[in-house]
């Protein structure tokens, strides 16, 4: 990626980092993604499915793992979360959407671009521990390039040979590479702010927020 100036996204368990496994970045080498232009995003504590919790503990593991990446200083992603196994519920977003600007979650396949809802993005996924099928990735790209769409490839275990092949047609198709804070950039939609916080009560103020045609909210 860096021989094209490619940035990307890593979703990070900000619980993890203090005690990382053979497997899981710690916290100098994260750095150095996030000096390299990536986005360090959250992905909660410790990788608990937030649909089993209740309100009061979503917004704990919200509140503390944003406020980790903020105190780390990886600002630019910190308004955006990946969700541990893709999981969320309508009632698990409106905590969510407190704390965050957009989410990636359950839902399979393309997105419009520009983006209709943040909080409703799709994403592609890559097979976890198999072989990885060049020609059905070459066909998202494909897809992607004739319709103008905007694809989300989310990866965790990486098959470098083929990984490279990806990178290169990106390259040589002259597709836009960005990560979600670039993205937010361009689609100028704007995060909520969270002006003051405590665990044991919790008060928000929002800016108004305007994103796209949709309506603007304002707490």
């Amino acid at each position: 990626m860096d021989r094209y100036s490619y940035s990307g996204v890593a979703a990070i368990c900000t619980d993890w980092v203090k005690n990382p496994s053979k497997t899981q970045m710690d916290n100098e080498q994260i750095a150095k993604l996030y000096d390299a232009g990536w986005d360090i995003i959250s992905h909660g504590l410790d990788h608990t499915d937030f649909t089993k919790l209740t309100e009061r503990e979503i917004a704990d593991q919200c509140y503390k793992s944003k406020k980790w990446l903020i105190e780390h200083g990886f600002n630019r992603g910190a308004d955006f979360i990946a969700l541990p196994f893709d999981a969320y519920d309508k009632e698990t977003l409106q905590v969510i959407k407190q704390y965050y600007n957009s989410t990636c979650g359950t839902l399979y396949g393309y997105n419009a671009f520009p983006l209709i809802d943040p909080y409703n993005m799709h994403r592609m996924s890559l097979p976890v521990s198999e072989t990885w099928d060049w020609e059905e990735i070459k066909e998202w790209i494909d897809e992607t390039i004739r319709h103008k769409l905007l694809t989300i490839i989310v990866i965790h275990d990486l098959e470098p040979k083929t990984f490279e092949t990806l990178i290169d047609y990106l390259k040589e198709k002259n597709v836009d590479v960005m990560t979600f804070s670039q993205l937010a950039d361009e689609t100028r939609f704007h995060p909520y702010r969270i002006y003051e916080i405590e665990i044991k009560h919790i008060q928000t103020h929002r800016n108004e927020l305007s994103f796209l045609n949709q309506i603007s909210y304002i707490k």
